[in-house]
């Protein structure tokens, strides 16, 4: 159990006291949605050449830790050391996407760019771009549809940039394997409590992860709304039909889940930080689909967002991880 303490206190507490990147510090910096209003919407849908991202990820550009690329890493510390997350990479390739489409400058189209090339390199014959560290069941290699999908979205914005066709051959490989079962090395996974279709970011854990999902569909929705694919606008309805009904499973009567592993299983909250974060996937989700389901459960999970709630979330999330992961 000390130990355990210390591995928490080294990523959550001490690194921000000390002024020290963690994976904390990239993670928990703030996300909030661009697409709120159906005005955003419609500003959305004229950006030329290029959209900014559904959600805000410009503050993911300054986080010091790059290796010799100029891609981020992420300081995991112990055997697993500095490594690439790809959702992270993706997450600031949009962000200085973002930041060059608001006049900040051209350099944040280059790194944008370099991004790009950087994963359009390392994506597998399959369309994978893989995890290359072990995470608990999943073993490296392993892919995820959260960073599938974020892939694609990044992708796609160096093809409408550019007009290159490797980068639009990549958004669409990226999501080649979304309607593949996970048993077979895809993303298609049936979430047991409705037996519905869901994509999943641990393939190899299965663990219902609902936050990565809600993600999963953004990327999906651009590459339908962009490049008028068949296949993505398919996975996106079934995604939203699937995440409507869903969304009871993840919602207590004051907060909100982060995952599902089964009737039996802990209680594992959303910390305060994930639940304004997935909440915030809602808002953004409600807006670009119309969804009144979307939209009944944005507003709920908004109502849950006081004081005594997130001193309590945060206290059960903290035993969580100090009981289990």
């Amino acid at each position: 159990m000390l130990k355990r303490l210390t591995e928490l206190l080294s990523v959550y507490v001490t690194p921000r006291l000390a002024g020290r990147p963690s994976t904390a510090t990239f993670w928990y910096r703030p996300d909030p949605p661009n697409l709120c209003t159906p005005s955003d919407l419609n500003a959305y849908l004229q950006q030329h050449p290029s959209p900014h991202f559904i959600v805000d990820y410009r503050s993911r550009t300054d986080f010091p830790l790059l290796n010799d690329d100029g891609i981020v890493m992420l300081p995991y510390g112990g055997s697993i050391g500095d490594q690439v997350n790809p959702e992270a990479a993706f997450q600031t390739a949009l962000g200085h996407h973002d930041r060059w489409l608001a006049g900040e400058g051209d350099s944040h189209r280059e790194r944008f760019l370099a991004y790009a090339d950087y994963f359009l390199e390392r994506q597998t014959s399959e369309g994978d771009w893989n995890y290359l560290f072990d995470w608990y069941e999943s073993k490296a290699p392993w892919p995820s549809a959260l960073a599938q999908a974020r892939g694609a979205s990044v992708m796609l914005r160096a093809f409408l940039i550019t007009g290159e066709i490797p980068y639009r051959e990549a958004t669409l490989k990226s999501i080649s394997k979304f309607a593949l079962p996970t048993s077979e090395g895809g993303f298609a996974a049936s979430f047991p409590p409705t037996n519905t279709l869901y994509f999943e970011e641990y393939p190899k854990q299965m663990n219902g992860t609902f936050n990565g999902f809600l993600a999963a569909l953004f990327g999906l929705w651009e590459v339908s709304t962009w490049l008028q694919d068949d296949a993505a606008t398919d996975l996106f309805r079934e995604g939203l039909a699937s995440a409507e009904t869903m969304l009871p499973i993840f919602t207590s009567s004051w907060w909100t889940r982060y995952d599902w592993q089964g009737p039996e299983a802990p209680f594992n909250p959303h910390s305060p930080r994930y639940h304004a974060m997935t909440t915030g996937y809602l808002v953004a989700l409600a807006t670009l689909s119309g969804s009144e389901t979307v939209a009944q459960y944005r507003d709920l999970w908004k109502s849950f967002d006081k004081w005594p709630n997130r001193w309590l979330a945060a206290a059960l999330k903290a035993r969580y991880k100090m009981l289990y992961r």
